[in-house]
């Protein structure tokens, strides 16, 4: 079953694989390669991760205790959505 809750410094190593297969994987249908690359450019970077989840209004979506989506809103209400490519109609 879907649940959506507030994300943890916990996630962040889920949160660092599903934002590197997106920027690898989607982003590549949408993107030149000099962004992809801009993208991946510390996707593994912990600092930042626990920043945005202690800042943000940071949501992740799991199923069986596994991230399948992450997103936040801040205060400008720009908003942060990544979902596994399994997970996105008509991606493939």
């Amino acid at each position: 079953m879907l649940k959506i809750r507030r994300a943890n410094i916990d996630d962040i190593e889920q949160i660092f694989n599903l934002y590197y297969d997106t920027i690898t994987s989607v982003n590549k249908r949408y993107y030149n390669q000099k962004q992809i690359i801009v993208g991946q450019r510390d996707y593994n970077n912990t600092g930042k991760w626990s920043v945005k989840i202690s800042e943000q209004y940071f949501f992740v979506a799991e199923v069986d205790e596994t991230v399948m989506g992450f997103g936040s809103i801040t205060a400008q209400v720009t908003w942060i959505i990544y979902l596994w490519t399994s997970f996105i109609r008509g991606w493939k």
